[in-house]
C-alpha cells in the first residue's frame, strides 16, 4: 500500500484578499487594494495575539502600541504580560492619549519598555505600510472602464488587436479566479509554486504591454512641413495627421488600463504567498521607473501636435494622465528595501 502523505500548508498570517471580492470589483481596483490593507491588518493582529498567548481583547490593545513604534511589533516579557493582563500594569498614554510601548504602575512608573519583535517585524511594517498606502491613494480615481475603452478601440483599429486585447482581459480574469480558488482550499507548497507562475504571467503581461505601448509610439512620425510654395497645403492637411497621431496614441490607453488591473492582482497575489516584501520593495520600484520612460515618450509624441491644435493636444494629457494615476497609486505602495530591526 502506497505510503499517504500529508500534504504541508504554509502558514501565512494573512488572509488571501482574493477570496471576499468579486473579479467585477477586482478590474475596479480600490476594492481589491482595500481588501490587501484589511487582510495586512486582520494578519498583524494574529501574530500580535500568537505573540502574546492571548487571542482575545488584551492583543489588540497591544495591537494599538504598533503605530507609536514605527509599525512594528513589539513585546514585552512574560512577567510583565501576565501583569498587564491582570490589571496590574498599564499601558504608557502620552498627551495625545495614544498608547506607547511603555508598562507603568500605579504611580506612573516605567516597570518596562517594550522591545522589537525582531521575527515579525517585517510582517507588521509591511502591514501597516498597507494600510497607509490605502489611506493615501484613496482619492486616486478607480481604475480604467475596460470594457468600455475595448468597445471604443473596436470601431477604430480591426478585429484582430482588439480580439487579443480581450484575450489578454481574459488572462486576467482566468488568474484571478484560479487564485481565489487556490486561497479557499489553502495554501499549499504546490498552491504557491501556481501562485508564482500566475506572477510570472503577470510580469510577462505588463512587459507585452508596456512595449507595445513604446512600438505604437515609435511608429509616429513628426510631420514635415515643407516649404514656401507647399506650406499652406501642410497646414490643410496638418490637422488631419495629428489626429491621427492623437487616436494612435489614445489607444494605447486600454493597455495602461490593463496594467494598472494587474498591478493591483500582482500585489494581492504577492500577498497571498508571502512574497509582498520583495515585490514591494524590488519589483514595484523597477515597474514604476519602466513607466517613467514611457511616460516621457508620451511627452515627446505631443510635442509633435502642432500648436494651433490645442483640443488635441489636451487629448494626449488624458493618456498621459492614466499613466500618472499609476504612479500616484503605486508609489505609495513602495517598501524600502531594507525594513529595520530595531524601532524602540
Amino acid at each position: 500500500m502506497a505510503e499517504i502523505i500529508p500534504i504541508k500548508r504554509i502558514p501565512f498570517p494573512m488572509e488571501s484578499p482574493f477570496l471576499h471580492i468579486s473579479i467585477e470589483d477586482a478590474l475596479k481596483i480600490s476594492p481589491l487594494l482595500e481588501s490587501v490593507a484589511m487582510s495586512a491588518d486582520a494578519g498583524r493582529k494574529q501574530i500580535i495575539a500568537a505573540r502574546l498567548g492571548d487571542a482575545g481583547s488584551f492583543g489588540v490593545q497591544i495591537a494599538d502600541v504598533i503605530s507609536a513604534s514605527g509599525g512594528f511589533l513589539v513585546k514585552f516579557t512574560k512577567e510583565s504580560t501576565q501583569l498587564l493582563g491582570a490589571g496590574e500594569l498599564q499601558l504608557m498614554k502620552d498627551a495625545s492619549g495614544r498608547l506607547l510601548p511603555h508598562l507603568i504602575d500605579g504611580s506612573g512608573k516605567i516597570v518596562e519598555t517594550a522591545r522589537a519583535a525582531k521575527t515579525a517585524a517585517q510582517v507588521t511594517g509591511i502591514a501597516a505600510n498597507l494600510l497607509s498606502a490605502v489611506v493615501t491613494v484613496a482619492h486616486v480615481v478607480s481604475g480604467a472602464d475596460l470594457s468600455k475603452k475595448l468597445d471604443q478601440a473596436g470601431k477604430r483599429i480591426n478585429f484582430l488587436v482588439v480580439a487579443r486585447r480581450i484575450d489578454q482581459l481574459s488572462r486576467l480574469e482566468a488568474i484571478f479566479r484560479q487564485a481565489k480558488q487556490l486561497s479557499h482550499l489553502g495554501i499549499t507548497e504546490s498552491a504557491r509554486q501556481e501562485m508564482q507562475e500566475m506572477g510570472r504571467d503577470l510580469f510577462e503581461l505588463r512587459a507585452a504591454w508596456r512595449r507595445e505601448i513604446i512600438h505604437s509610439l515609435d511608429q509616429i512620425e513628426n510631420p514635415k512641413e515643407g516649404n514656401r510654395v507647399t506650406a499652406w497645403f501642410h497646414r490643410r492637411t496638418r490637422r488631419s495627421k495629428d489626429r491621427k497621431t492623437v487616436q494612435e496614441i489614445s489607444d494605447s490607453e486600454v493597455e495602461i488600463g490593463l496594467m494598472d488591473v494587474s498591478l493591483a492582482m500582482h500585489i494581492a497575489l504577492a500577498q497571498t504567498i508571502g512574497s509582498l516584501d520583495s515585490f514591494l520593495a524590488i519589483s514595484l520600484l523597477d515597474e514604476l521607473n519602466s513607466l517613467s520612460a514611457v511616460k516621457g515618450l508620451l511627452w515627446d509624441k505631443r510635442a509633435l501636435i502642432h500648436k494651433e491644435h490645442p483640443d488635441l493636444r489636451s487629448r494626449v494629457i488624458e493618456t498621459i494622465a492614466s499613466l500618472q494615476t499609476i504612479d500616484k497609486r503605486y508609489s505609495a505602495f513602495v517598501l524600502p528595501r531594507f525594513l529595520p530591526d530595531i524601532v524602540i
